[in-house]
Protein backbone atom coordinates (compact mmCIF):
# COMPACT_ATOMS: atom_id res chain seq x y z
CA UNK A 1 0.00 0.00 0.00
CA UNK A 2 1.31 3.43 -0.94
CA UNK A 3 1.39 6.06 1.78
CA UNK A 4 0.64 9.73 1.82
CA UNK A 5 3.14 11.36 4.17
CA UNK A 6 2.39 14.70 5.79
CA UNK A 7 5.55 16.30 7.14
CA UNK A 8 5.13 19.13 9.65
CA UNK A 9 7.91 21.72 9.95
CA UNK A 10 8.36 24.52 12.45
CA UNK A 11 10.43 25.73 15.35
CA UNK A 12 10.05 24.35 18.85
CA UNK A 13 6.73 25.34 20.45
CA UNK A 14 5.32 26.73 17.23
CA UNK A 15 2.35 24.36 17.47
CA UNK A 16 3.48 21.36 15.42
CA UNK A 17 2.20 18.76 17.87
CA UNK A 18 -1.08 20.58 18.44
CA UNK A 19 -1.68 20.82 14.70
CA UNK A 20 -0.76 17.15 14.26
CA UNK A 21 -3.26 16.22 16.98
CA UNK A 22 -5.96 18.20 15.20
CA UNK A 23 -5.10 16.61 11.85
CA UNK A 24 -5.35 13.11 13.24
CA UNK A 25 -8.59 13.94 15.06
CA UNK A 26 -10.13 15.32 11.86
CA UNK A 27 -9.10 12.26 9.87
CA UNK A 28 -10.67 9.96 12.48
CA UNK A 29 -13.83 11.90 13.36
CA UNK A 30 -14.91 13.10 9.95
CA UNK A 31 -13.50 10.46 7.62
CA UNK A 32 -12.94 7.36 9.78
CA UNK A 33 -9.29 7.25 8.70
CA UNK A 34 -6.62 5.87 11.02
CA UNK A 35 -3.46 7.97 10.70
CA UNK A 36 -0.05 6.76 11.84
CA UNK A 37 1.79 9.40 13.83
CA UNK A 38 5.56 9.40 14.14
CA UNK A 39 8.58 11.70 14.36
CA UNK A 40 12.20 11.62 13.30
CA UNK A 41 13.06 12.23 16.95
CA UNK A 42 11.08 9.26 18.31
CA UNK A 43 13.89 6.79 17.69
CA UNK A 44 16.39 9.28 19.11
CA UNK A 45 14.25 9.72 22.22
CA UNK A 46 14.00 6.00 22.84
CA UNK A 47 17.79 5.81 22.58
CA UNK A 48 18.23 8.73 25.02
CA UNK A 49 15.78 7.06 27.38
CA UNK A 50 17.89 3.92 27.39
CA UNK A 51 21.32 5.58 27.51
CA UNK A 52 20.60 8.42 29.94
CA UNK A 53 17.58 7.10 31.84
CA UNK A 54 15.48 10.11 30.88
CA UNK A 55 11.79 10.00 31.74
CA UNK A 56 8.87 10.22 29.32
CA UNK A 57 8.08 13.69 30.70
CA UNK A 58 11.62 14.78 29.89
CA UNK A 59 11.48 13.37 26.38
CA UNK A 60 7.86 13.80 25.28
CA UNK A 61 6.36 15.93 28.04
CA UNK A 62 6.79 19.36 29.55
CA UNK A 63 10.17 18.86 31.22
CA UNK A 64 12.39 19.22 28.15
CA UNK A 65 13.67 22.59 29.38
CA UNK A 66 14.20 21.59 33.03
CA UNK A 67 17.88 21.06 33.88
CA UNK A 68 18.88 17.56 34.92
CA UNK A 69 21.53 17.86 37.62
CA UNK A 70 22.79 14.35 36.94
CA UNK A 71 24.48 15.74 33.83
CA UNK A 72 26.97 18.58 34.37
CA UNK A 73 27.53 20.86 31.40
CA UNK A 74 30.15 23.06 33.07
CA UNK A 75 31.47 22.68 36.60
CA UNK A 76 33.09 26.12 36.46
CA UNK A 77 29.84 27.83 35.49
CA UNK A 78 27.68 25.44 37.52
CA UNK A 79 25.45 24.64 34.55
CA UNK A 80 23.68 21.44 33.59
CA UNK A 81 22.24 19.72 30.57
CA UNK A 82 18.53 19.89 29.81
CA UNK A 83 16.78 16.98 28.08
CA UNK A 84 16.45 19.15 24.97
CA UNK A 85 20.18 19.91 24.78
CA UNK A 86 20.97 16.24 25.42
CA UNK A 87 18.73 15.23 22.52
CA UNK A 88 20.16 17.93 20.25
CA UNK A 89 23.74 16.85 20.93
CA UNK A 90 22.92 13.15 20.67
CA UNK A 91 21.19 13.68 17.34
CA UNK A 92 24.02 15.83 16.03
CA UNK A 93 26.59 13.16 16.88
CA UNK A 94 24.88 10.60 14.66
CA UNK A 95 24.36 13.17 11.89
CA UNK A 96 28.09 13.97 12.00
CA UNK A 97 28.75 10.35 11.03
CA UNK A 98 25.89 10.03 8.54
CA UNK A 99 23.76 13.10 7.83
CA UNK A 100 20.89 10.82 6.79
CA UNK A 101 21.10 8.52 9.82
CA UNK A 102 17.74 9.54 11.31
CA UNK A 103 16.06 9.68 7.90
CA UNK A 104 17.17 6.13 7.14
CA UNK A 105 16.06 4.98 10.59
CA UNK A 106 12.56 6.37 10.14
CA UNK A 107 12.29 5.10 6.56
CA UNK A 108 13.14 1.60 7.75
CA UNK A 109 10.45 1.85 10.41
CA UNK A 110 7.79 3.19 8.04
CA UNK A 111 8.26 0.20 5.75
CA UNK A 112 6.61 -1.85 8.51
CA UNK A 113 3.61 0.50 8.81
CA UNK A 114 0.44 -0.36 6.89
CA UNK A 115 -1.53 2.88 7.39
CA UNK A 116 -2.37 4.82 4.25
CA UNK A 117 -1.73 8.19 5.91
CA UNK A 118 1.36 9.07 7.95
CA UNK A 119 2.01 12.29 9.88
CA UNK A 120 5.63 13.15 10.75
CA UNK A 121 5.51 15.87 13.37
CA UNK A 122 9.05 17.21 13.63
CA UNK A 123 10.87 18.01 10.39
CA UNK A 124 13.88 20.16 11.33
CA UNK A 125 16.42 19.61 8.52
CA UNK A 126 16.33 19.96 4.75
CA UNK A 127 17.18 16.30 4.15
CA UNK A 128 14.13 15.37 6.24
CA UNK A 129 12.01 17.64 4.07
CA UNK A 130 13.52 16.11 0.94
CA UNK A 131 12.61 12.66 2.24
CA UNK A 132 8.96 13.71 2.37
CA UNK A 133 9.14 15.32 -1.08
CA UNK A 134 10.86 12.29 -2.60
CA UNK A 135 8.05 10.12 -1.29
CA UNK A 136 5.37 12.32 -2.86
CA UNK A 137 4.36 13.74 0.50
CA UNK A 138 3.22 17.18 1.58
CA UNK A 139 5.30 19.67 3.56
CA UNK A 140 3.35 21.76 6.07
CA UNK A 141 5.08 24.72 7.70
CA UNK A 142 3.76 26.04 11.03
CA UNK A 143 4.91 29.49 12.14
CA UNK A 144 4.17 31.39 15.34
CA UNK A 145 5.54 34.78 16.38
CA UNK A 146 4.84 34.60 20.12
CA UNK A 147 6.16 31.09 20.75
CA UNK A 148 7.70 30.48 24.21
CA UNK A 149 11.48 30.64 24.43
CA UNK A 150 13.53 27.46 24.64
CA UNK A 151 17.15 26.70 25.45
CA UNK A 152 19.77 26.64 22.68
CA UNK A 153 17.69 28.39 20.02
CA UNK A 154 20.80 28.72 17.83
CA UNK A 155 21.16 24.95 17.41
CA UNK A 156 20.93 23.72 13.82
CA UNK A 157 17.71 21.86 14.60
CA UNK A 158 16.09 25.26 15.20
CA UNK A 159 17.70 27.23 12.37
CA UNK A 160 18.45 24.93 9.43
CA UNK A 161 15.17 25.63 7.61
CA UNK A 162 15.22 29.40 8.17
CA UNK A 163 16.51 30.30 4.71
CA UNK A 164 14.12 28.11 2.74
CA UNK A 165 11.51 30.17 0.85
CA UNK A 166 7.83 29.73 1.63
CA UNK A 167 7.40 28.36 -1.90
CA UNK A 168 9.49 25.34 -0.85
CA UNK A 169 6.63 24.21 1.39
CA UNK A 170 3.32 22.93 0.08
CA UNK A 171 1.27 24.54 2.85
CA UNK A 172 2.15 27.36 5.26
CA UNK A 173 0.02 27.96 8.34
CA UNK A 174 0.29 30.99 10.61
CA UNK A 175 -0.43 29.92 14.18
CA UNK A 176 -0.81 33.39 15.68
CA UNK A 177 -4.57 33.07 16.03
CA UNK A 178 -6.83 31.00 18.26
CA UNK A 179 -6.84 27.23 18.71
CA UNK A 180 -10.18 27.12 16.89
CA UNK A 181 -8.55 28.78 13.87
CA UNK A 182 -5.76 26.19 13.93
CA UNK A 183 -8.35 23.42 14.14
CA UNK A 184 -10.23 24.91 11.20
CA UNK A 185 -7.01 24.90 9.15
CA UNK A 186 -6.47 21.23 9.99
CA UNK A 187 -10.07 20.29 9.18
CA UNK A 188 -9.99 22.16 5.88
CA UNK A 189 -6.71 20.50 4.89
CA UNK A 190 -7.99 17.02 5.73
CA UNK A 191 -11.25 17.51 3.82
CA UNK A 192 -9.38 18.64 0.70
CA UNK A 193 -6.87 15.79 1.00
CA UNK A 194 -9.59 13.16 1.28
CA UNK A 195 -11.30 14.64 -1.76
CA UNK A 196 -8.02 14.69 -3.69
CA UNK A 197 -7.28 11.07 -2.76
CA UNK A 198 -10.72 9.99 -3.94
CA UNK A 199 -10.20 11.68 -7.30
CA UNK A 200 -6.76 10.11 -7.69
CA UNK A 201 -8.12 6.66 -6.83
CA UNK A 202 -10.76 7.10 -9.52
CA UNK A 203 -7.98 8.24 -11.87
CA UNK A 204 -9.75 11.52 -12.51
CA UNK A 205 -8.28 14.98 -12.67
CA UNK A 206 -8.79 16.99 -9.48
CA UNK A 207 -10.14 20.46 -10.24
CA UNK A 208 -9.59 21.94 -6.77
CA UNK A 209 -13.27 22.14 -5.84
Amino acid sequence: MSKLILGICGKARSGKDTFANYLIECFAKHHDVDVYRTAFADILKFMCKEHFNLSDDQLWGDKKEVVDKRFVLSEEENTYWTPRTIMQSFGEFYRSIDKDYWVKALDKHLKTVENEYVVITDLRYENECEYVKNNAGLLIRISRKDKPLISNTSHSSETSLDNLPYSYFDISINNDGSLSELYWAADNLVSNMIKLTEWINRKEKYNGS
